[in-house]
């Protein structure tokens, strides 16, 4: 499909008229979002039922091509390729979790722990929640894993990488309450902290980690997998009762 775009621009470029190629689709047709990327297309907003698709209005994704722009991805597809160990297999977030998300939604450590996150609460949420997330990935801003028993493929947290700039990126997670315990989490940080840093991986020089000052169990997990405290900063990170804690910083530095 890539090529066969490309001859269609080709083509559709010889008139000396024509100056911009747009493209539009479904929200959630990632097949022809990947064929858009691949020839170069930047992509704008999602518009709020652009399209008519069987008696209904969806959500439609745009982007645009000009006669003189590269034919090559302006943006990275960052992917959350397949890591192992310790009893944990990381992957891709899938349908098929959306009731541990909203298990997660309403955990009342979690809640506290992350007051703002963006988790659904119902089961009718999950499809929204897993389009940010594929769209973080498609945009290069934001690659996210599911960590999973490696046994029974049950979903027990999340780790994410973003904040992507100048060779640095930020790493967050967090734990469903089957994960907690068990050197689950510890051990898929680790294991996206090292793919993060490695050259062959995400290739980052550096991570930072923001904690909650007062969350010691999130801070006991960054110090063992090796991230040292820069410093502490005052009323910045927001609390479930509408307050404010301070923020311990953290980072890891390749090599």
């Amino acid at each position: 499909m890539r090529h066969a775009l490309t001859l269609l621009l080709d083509w559709a470029y010889a008139d000396p008229d024509l100056a911009v190629v747009t493209w539009r689709a479904q929200a959630g047709n990632w097949a022809s979002r990947r064929v858009a990327w691949s020839v170069g297309f930047t992509f704008g907003p999602t518009v709020p039922g652009m399209m008519a698709n069987k008696g209904r209005r969806h959500d439609a994704w745009i982007g645009w091509l000009g006669r003189d722009e590269p034919r090559t991805p302006t943006t990275d597809w960052l992917e959350p390729v397949a890591l192992a160990g310790g009893g944990v297999r990381l992957r891709a977030w899938r349908p098929d979790d959306g009731p541990a998300l909203v298990e997660a939604a309403h955990d009342p450590v979690l809640k506290a722990a992350l007051p703002r996150a963006p988790l659904p609460l119902t089961p009718a949420r999950v499809d929204g929640y897993l389009l940010r997330v594929g769209l973080g990935a498609a945009t290069g801003d934001r690659v996210a894993w599911c960590v999973a028993d490696a046994a029974s493929d049950a979903a027990l947290g999340n780790v994410a990488v973003f904040g992507f700039a100048g060779g640095s990126a930020e790493v967050g997670y967090w734990a469903h309450p089957a994960g907690r315990g068990r050197g689950a989490m510890t051990t898929a940080l680790g294991l996206v902290t090292r793919h993060a840093l490695d050259p062959a991986g995400l290739g980052v020089r550096r991570l930072d980690l923001l904690s909650a000052a007062g969350n010691g169990a999130s801070r006991r997990l960054a110090e063992r997998v090796g991230f040292r405290l820069v410093g502490v900063e005052h009323a910045s990170s927001p609390t479930a009762d509408g307050g404010w804690d301070d923020t311990a910083r953290y980072e890891l530095v390749r090599g």
